[in-house]
């Protein structure tokens, strides 16, 4: 007769923690990314810039739709814009342009392009990120 032992291991909640940990780490460089392309994009200038251009910002320094930019990410989303406690609604009106007082400001968007501009990294980001 002939004596055989079998042991099966399950491995799924490490393999289910590794695809997470791997998940927000790239969700989260992607967001950080973005972030600093949209901030990168928000030059300094006394004077307007072109509807359809990024906006530009008067100040190097305190309450400025630039610094305002931020991101927050958890495993399975991020979140990133201008904080509405730092610069209120300017952020919105220049990426989508629109009524404010009275005065009708054009579309200067800043964050739709920095996404655009991040989206074939994505892909790349997330390929072998599983450890």
């Amino acid at each position: 007769m002939i004596g055989l032992e079998v042991k099966i291991e399950s491995h799924v909640n490490r393999v289910s923690d590794a695809v997470d940990r791997a998940a927000f780490r790239s969700l989260r460089q992607a967001a950080f990314q973005i972030m600093q392309d949209a901030r990168a994009s928000i030059t300094t200038s006394d004077v307007a810039s072109q509807p359809g251009r990024p906006p530009h910002t008067r100040s190097k320094r305190g309450h400025n739709l630039r610094n305002a930019i931020q991101y927050s990410a958890t495993k399975e989303e991020a979140v990133i814009g201008p904080v509405r406690s730092k610069v209120g609604d300017v952020g919105g009106l220049h990426e989508f342009g629109g009524t404010y007082y009275g005065a009708e400001y054009p579309e200067r968007a800043f964050m739709g392009p920095a996404l655009e501009q991040n989206l074939d990294r994505f892909a790349s980001d997330w390929q072998g990120s599983i450890e």
